[in-house]
């Protein structure tokens, strides 16, 4: 039976865990799958063995009958004089041929259905003679497989390395890509990938641990950890930026089918607040239309581009088409940035030619904010506002409208409050700057559903 475990922080009898997640899907064949595979391998190769041979040595009692590979077997006559000629041959009954004729309720046998007939009753001679076979050597085939074992799980193995890159849309390849460093590596100890000692090659796992209590080290940008795993087949698979970030808590995913006829502009939106999880972001998925009327249908992508895990902030395009008799119409697309601080989630719209999240976030500073950081002024960002540390006056002009509130103390120092961080208390002169908004091209702009 095959297992799939995901090494997590919760799972501490399996893994010690560095991070809060580990983005990495293990898939285990136990010792026993590996065996039964074995020896269903090595019992396959004795029926075809055992059927080739019976059908060669029918095939030589007449030439109106041809062996194939695997122990197939065919009548190459249409005659009915050969055909009874090939039963004598054989020794077939014509008794037996008639019976097979009342079996179907035929009123006449023709040629064909005695062709027919023949064949059936060689190929089930073939098929008995490979199951007597087998069930003789069976003592033997489980002694084979036992030894086969041994020799492949006692061979010297060494260390195993997988490594993954991003690919499009927030999957993983094991493809390198423009010679960049992979995001995820998983080193493998006392293992190998070479199986040609063990027959059958069928759904083979991608690595063999080949001693018990062995070490698995997996290094990412979005987690590292240890995982101590027994001898054994292991398949290990990278999970999509969708699934990280989920399990990162920062957002929460609908998955529903787009209209055949129509947009759904508000499937490009991003909320915070909806849904069970009501801090999460919720991101609606939209799969593409099926075709709809007069071959017009919406195609919809979701695409996770970036996540950075030590700054818990997710980049993610949303978009559609209509398209109508080929042509693609009313294209439309959204580009968020979602993070969290103070565990509080936000999202702000961003340009859809972002393609990381150190973009996104350069685009949502306002010029003068990264111009003042070059200088060396303290930054502190609350929420979508940048506070700057000034020299002379303080403006916060840009926080009318807002949720924030700004405190004077009798000791000179300033406290700004919002209802969804903690107080920040600035101490001198200060600049308030809203975030820049991707939105402004747009109708359309970050949206938060309250109770």
């Amino acid at each position: 039976m095959e297992h799939i475990s995901e090494p997590n922080a919760d799972n501490t009898d399996e893994a010690e865990q560095n991070a809060k997640y580990v983005p990495i899907t293990l898939t285990t064949t136990s010792i026993d799958d590996i065996r039964a595979r074995v020896r269903d391998a090595l019992e396959k190769d004795k029926r075809r063995q055992a059927a080739s041979q019976k059908a060669d040595t029918i095939a030589s009692q007449s030439s109106a009958l041809s062996a194939g590979a695997r122990g197939s077997l065919s009548v190459t006559t249409d005659s009915t004089a050969e055909l009874k000629t090939l039963q004598d041959a054989v020794g077939i009954d014509e008794s037996t041929v008639r019976n097979l004729q009342e079996e179907h309720d035929l009123q006449r046998l023709h040629p064909a259905r005695r062709k027919e007939f023949i064949g059936e009753i060689l190929r089930t001679r073939i098929k008995d003679h490979a199951d007597s076979v087998v069930a003789e050597t069976s003592t033997e085939l489980d002694e084979t497989a036992d030894a086969t074992m041994a020799e492949f799980f006692g061979q010297p193995g060494e260390t195993v390395t997988k490594r993954w890159w991003q690919g499009d849309a927030g999957t993983f390849t094991q493809r390198e890509k423009d010679e960049s460093e992979p995001v995820t590596t998983v080193s493998i100890e006392n293992a190998t990938t070479d199986s040609g000692k063990l027959p059958g090659k069928y759904m083979q796992p991608d690595v063999y641990v080949l001693e018990d209590e062995s070490t698995v080290t997996i290094e990412s940008r979005y987690g590292t950890g240890t995982l101590t795993v027994d001898a054994g087949g292991y398949s290990f698979s990278h999970q999509p930026l969708e699934t990280i970030a989920a399990k990162a808590g920062l957002i929460e995913v609908e998955s529903r089918d787009a209209s055949c006829t129509s947009s759904d502009k508000e499937a490009l939106d991003v909320a915070i607040g909806r849904g069970e999880a009501k801090e999460k972001a919720h991101i609606i998925k939209l799969q593409s239309g099926d075709g709809g009327y007069s071959n017009r249908y919406v195609k919809a992508w979701t695409e996770f581009r970036d996540f950075d895990p030590e700054r818990q902030m997710l980049l993610v395009n949303l978009g559609q088409a209509s398209y109508y008799r080929s042509s693609m119409r009313g294209k439309s697309e959204r580009a968020w940035l979602i993070g969290q601080d103070d565990d509080q989630i936000w999202c702000q719209q961003v340009y859809t030619t972002h393609e990381t999240v150190d973009e996104a976030l350069d685009f949502i500073t306002p010029a003068e904010v990264q111009n003042y950081r070059e200088e060396g002024r303290k930054v502190i960002r609350q929420g979508d506002i940048f506070f700057v540390q000034m020299k002379q006056a303080t403006n916060f002009e840009d926080l009318n409208g807002t949720r924030h509130d700004v405190v004077e103390q009798d000791d000179g120092q300033t406290v700004i409050t919002h209802p969804e961080h903690s107080d920040l208390t600035l101490e001198g002169h200060w600049k308030a700057y809203t975030n820049n908004d991707g939105s402004q091209s747009s109708s359309t702009r970050t949206r938060r559903i309250r109770d």
